[in-house]
């Protein structure tokens, strides 16, 4: 099975669940995603800025689940097919192994399927080890593969390219390729705090570094790009 449109990738590892969450030790997370393929086989995008990887081992710090499996599978890797509407499912092998959709992801339409700005794009996971999805519209919330525990309305109906949790668990959002300046902060049970504006728009990717720093970057054109501090 082939996501086409892709945006985002998230890769669940052990019990410590960091998605692209910001850490107070010397684990880090690292992020990848695109602005998708549009043609018929599928193929996905380019490299950008964005998406999400869960990384780290249990007891070195960062958020963790305690008791029982992971929600996730170790190894698994999560991938949001913005023109397919569906968010697929992967073993480390890159065996497919499930997808799954909800009406937040748009329609799911013949190759090349539905427009890229309608479908899910971010992901991470949050401090459960839930993964987030960001729709169009809102947040929804996996508890397990297709597993739905919930979905939260955003601020602003926008794609929402990447997304990220600091140490606070505060939930921040990028916009997308051609979206506005605009970054959006919630907390974790997806209130809107604020939204404040960088120097430009089309941001794309977002990480955090080891004292929660958080990092816009942000697609000037013409071979240019910037990079923000916040």
């Amino acid at each position: 099975m082939r996501a086409f449109g892709l945006w985002a990738v998230v890769v669940a590892v052990g019990s410590l669940w960091l998605g692209a969450s910001c850490s107070d030790d010397e684990t880090t997370s690292t992020t990848t995603s695109g602005t998708g393929g549009t043609g018929n086989t599928g193929a996905g995008g380019t490299a950008g800025g964005g998406g999400s990887t869960a990384s780290g081992t249990a007891g070195s710090g960062g958020m963790t689940i305690d008791a029982g499996p992971p929600p996730f599978p170790d190894g698994h890797i999560y991938v949001a097919g913005s023109r397919n509407a569906e968010v697929f499912e992967y073993d480390g092998s890159l065996n497919f192994i499930s997808k799954w959709h909800h009406t937040a992801f748009g329609t799911i339409e013949p190759a090349p399927g539905q427009p890229l700005s309608n479908g899910p794009a971010g992901m991470v996971f949050d401090e459960s080890g839930y993964l987030v999805v960001a729709a169009v519209d809102q947040f929804c919330v996996f508890s397990a593969p297709g597993e739905l525990a919930g979905c939260h309305p955003k601020i602003a109906s926008q794609p929402t390219e990447n997304i990220i949790f600091d140490l606070a668990g505060n939930l921040y959002t990028t916009t997308s390729t051609g979206g506005t300046d605009e970054v959006h902060k919630y907390d974790s049970s997806y209130t809107h705090l604020e939204t404040f504006t960088m120097p430009t728009g089309n941001l794309t990717g977002v990480t955090c570094d080891t004292h929660g720093d958080v990092y816009f970057a942000s697609q000037l054109g013409g071979g240019q790009s910037a990079i923000y501090k916040v």
